[in-house]
């Protein structure tokens, strides 16, 4: 299976939206890290609609966004999680230190 992603950015004033489609996993994730222009973001929402699955390698690329966005005093949400996704991130415990729904 050829793994794919597809990033859709959108801007409301400090507000960042990614709308992501597809997979992410050791292929795509560094293109959604690559993807991350968080400067002057004073929110980031990751809409996971459209995600069916999610590696560890995904994983890092949330973990790391969220870091920088404490860093900066902003807030991080990752939304719209299908329930296998929501219950990945449950099992891995990031749910106690960022926003997922």
């Amino acid at each position: 299976m050829i793994s794919q992603l597809s990033i859709n950015v959108s801007q409301n004033g400090a507000s960042l939206t990614y709308a992501l489609t597809g997979r992410i996993d050791t292929t795509t994730a560094p293109q959604l890290a690559a993807n991350l222009h968080l400067d002057g973001a004073r929110e980031l929402v990751f809409n996971m609609a459209g995600i069916d699955y999610l590696s560890s390698a995904g994983l890092r690329v949330f973990l790391q966004a969220q870091a920088t966005m404490n860093q900066s005093g902003g807030t991080m949400r990752i939304v719209h999680c299908q329930p296998h996704i929501k219950k990945l991130f449950d099992i891995v415990g990031f749910t106690s230190v960022m926003d997922v729904s």
